[in-house]
């Protein structure tokens, strides 16, 4: 386990911090992958989903 996670450990704020910035990079790449996976995109389709991404 990356952060040494057990029942009834308590977290300091840089840690929680650490976890959640982790978790987002995670969350990015996997929809990264998934949109790639499936076809072909041109650089014009990829920066344009990027964008709307961006926006939300």
């Amino acid at each position: 386990m990356k952060y040494g996670l057990a029942k009834g450990r308590e977290l300091d704020d840089e840690t929680i911090q650490r976890i959640k910035y982790d978790d987002e990079i995670a969350k990015a790449l996997h929809v990264a992958v998934n949109y790639l996976g499936h076809t072909l995109r041109t650089v014009h389709q990829v920066q344009k989903s990027y964008m709307i991404m961006m926006l939300m």
